[in-house]
């Protein structure tokens, strides 16, 4: 089961109410933070996974299917940066398939998100589209990363991941 932790925002924008506080799975791919963004007078929904930081992007609409835009997204950009296809359709599954939506936990994962909703806001209001914005944020340098990207380490880290054959 994939963690969705929302920021207080997001949670009411998707009326859930308090959220709780639930411990980490520590699988890949499977700990998210995210919280909605304005740009442009438009709502987007910016999450960023805990471990690799990297962040999806989806407008902010149809939110009770949520998880399944969020796992195109995730589809979209692990293939973009050199996945296989079966691979990331397999992570992407996983997060289409059941979202437990807990509490944020994380500053430096709320921090990463505000950096990320900065160089958004810049580029799509600039014309950039969604996937080209999440496309540049996956070769962001980010400094919980040793200012490496995480494109980079999405890739180290899933040639590494047991359950990758």
């Amino acid at each position: 089961m994939v963690n969705l932790r929302c920021t207080a925002k997001l949670a009411k924008r998707l009326k859930l109410g308090k959220l709780e506080k639930v411990p980490s799975s520590g699988e890949l791919f499977a700990e998210w933070h995210a919280n909605v963004i304005w740009v442009d007078r438009k709502p987007l929904i910016l999450a960023v996974e805990d471990r690799t930081r990297l962040p999806l992007l989806v407008r902010a609409r149809d939110l009770d299917r949520l998880p399944q835009h969020l796992a195109g997204a995730l589809s979209e950009i692990l293939a973009e940066i050199g996945i296989e296809p079966e691979v990331a359709d397999g992570y992407a599954s996983q997060l289409a398939s059941g979202v437990r939506y807990s509490a944020s936990v994380d500053k430096s994962v709320l921090g990463t998100i505000n950096d990320c909703a900065n160089t958004v806001s810049y580029h799509y209001a600039a014309g950039s589209s969604l996937f080209e914005c999440m496309k540049l944020l996956s070769t962001m340098p980010m400094g919980p990363l040793g200012y490496n990207s995480p494109g980079p380490v999405v890739r180290a880290v899933i040639r590494f991941d047991p359950t990758v054959n």
